[in-house]
């Protein structure tokens, strides 16, 4: 039986993986494996700052470094 920490320890890899191959096709540099090198660039989608917070939190409380 999984546990939700299991559950987020797999989503956060597949987002991992996503944005790896991603970076990979568009041929850009690879960033770091952190929140902000991952899914930095989705910051500017929210209009307020509280929303991008709590994604970035999510992302950190699965393991994903800050």
């Amino acid at each position: 039986m999984f546990s939700r920490a299991d559950d987020a320890s797999n989503a956060l890899n597949d987002f991992i993986q996503m944005r790896q191959d991603e970076f990979r096709i568009r041929d850009i540099p690879m960033p770091d494996i952190t929140v902000m090198g991952l899914a930095g660039g989705f910051r500017a989608m929210w209009q307020r700052q509280q929303d991008w917070e709590h994604i970035a939190s999510g992302l950190a409380l699965a393991g994903l470094s800050k």
